[in-house]
Parts: structure tokens; sequence; C-alpha cells
């Protein structure tokens, strides 16, 4: 089935997106991958433009979602994206595979497209609305590190509205 019905006005600007060609691969990263579900999308965008799509890495921090990547076969999957050694300054960051297996990517991976819809029960009621104090808040700033170090090309964020209702810590 065309990608046209669940992507609505942006099955039009795909054609616009100047890097989705035939004759290079997208090459995404996910935090926060859930049920894979960017790099499905990905995946029929593509796929509807004669392109294909390279997963760099994929990451979440629920057991769950990890084994569900894994069966989606997106790999590499890395361990809990709070546990990385960021190094902005060489344009890198290191972590580990669902093996222990240690990683390097840096800005050379050129990421075309980095998704993360970091973990939103901070700011929500059943939460608690702890908001920044919340210990799942830190996947939001690993993503910040994460953006900052390897800067992909472009970066989408996803959360709840209610987000943007508070300060971050000082």
């Amino acid at each position: 089935m065309a990608c046209s019905k669940y992507l609505g006005q942006w099955q039009q600007k795909a054609p616009q997106i100047k890097w989705l060609s035939p004759s290079r691969k997208v090459r995404i990263a996910t935090y926060c991958s859930g049920l894979g579900v960017p790099e499905i999308a990905m995946r029929m965008v593509a796929q509807e433009q004669n392109s294909d799509v390279d997963t760099v890495f994929a990451c979440d921090i629920f057991s769950g979602s990890q084994q569900w990547l894994q069966a989606m076969n997106i790999s590499p999957i890395l361990r809990d994206m709070n546990m990385r050694v960021w190094n902005s300054e060489a344009g890198s960051i290191m972590g580990k595979d669902m093996q222990g297996k240690a990683m390097k990517f840096t800005r050379e991976s050129a990421i075309d497209l980095y998704v993360c819809g970091f973990v939103c029960t901070p700011f929500t009621p059943n939460g608690k609305r702890k908001a920044w104090a919340d210990e799942h808040s830190k996947t939001f700033w690993s993503a910040v590190k994460t953006i900052a170090t390897l800067r992909p090309r472009v970066a989408i964020l996803e959360n709840v509205k209610a987000c943007l209702l508070y300060t971050s810590p000082s």
C-alpha cells in the first residue's frame, strides 16, 4: 500500500527532499525507538522514491522495545541511551550494543535523519509531573547531546505538549 494514505500532504513534499534519491541510502538513527515506527515510516517513504534506508543505530531504554526492534531486523540496537560517552569536540559518541560490544559513531556517520520520541511520563499526570527532576527526563538531554555531537542533517524530537510548560533545570 502506498504511504500517501498515511502521510497525507507530506507525501507531496517527499520529492523535495534532495537527499532522498535512488543513488544513495538515507541514513537514519533513533533514540527512544519504541516499536521502530520512524524506521518503518522512512522505509515506506524511501520505497516510494526508489531509495533505501540504512539504520546507523536504534536505541530504547525498555527491554520490550529492544526485543521488538531485534524482531524487526533493525540494527544495530544500542543499550540504554543514557549510558554513553560523548565527545562533542571530536564529534563522536561511544555506546554498547545489545551484546555488550563497544561501538563508536562519529560525525562522519553522516546521519540524514535523527528521531527521538523521548520519554513523556515526567510531563504527564501519570508521571506525577516531576518534569526535569524525573530520572526519565535524562533521555531528552541524551538526545540533545547526540544531536550536538553527531550533527544530523535533520533532527526530530517528539513529545507531549506539556513538556513545553516546564523550564529546564539550571
